[in-house]
């Protein structure tokens, strides 16, 4: 079973072409064309859009951490039973700077997997 993918492919156009304006980008040149791939084929670009989200997901958080305190307030549950459920969280500081070894391994992590995406892209 095949599925059929319209693919769009863009660049910028060649540096010799007259722009309109000083100091702005080339205008963008945008070509489709229809490519036929097994529903195999898309499930392993599946997998590696997965794996490559979930890196990137890993690498925000490291990126982001910073302190925070979480506010809650008192909930009466029963006769005499009081719980604080959290209702927002609240930054205290600045955000701590990234790990260069953290982002380092990440970053090592997600190269091998964004070249074998672009070579099994280019071979539809």
């Amino acid at each position: 079973m095949t599925a059929a993918i319209l693919c769009f492919v863009g660049s910028y156009a060649c540096a010799d072409t007259p722009v309109a304006t000083t100091g702005s980008l080339p205008p963008f040149k945008l070509s489709a064309s229809k490519v036929e791939i097994s529903l195999d084929q898309l499930k392993d670009v599946g997998f590696d859009l997965k794996h490559v989200l979930s890196i990137c997901g890993h690498l925000y958080d490291e990126v982001m951490i910073r302190p925070e305190d979480v506010i809650t307030e008192p909930e009466m549950i029963g006769p005499g039973v009081v719980i604080n459920l959290p209702v927002a969280l609240e930054p205290t500081g600045p955000p701590k700077p990234p790990r260069k070894d953290r982002v380092d391994l990440l970053m090592s992590e997600i190269r091998p997997v964004i070249t074998l995406l672009t070579k099994m892209v280019m071979s539809f």
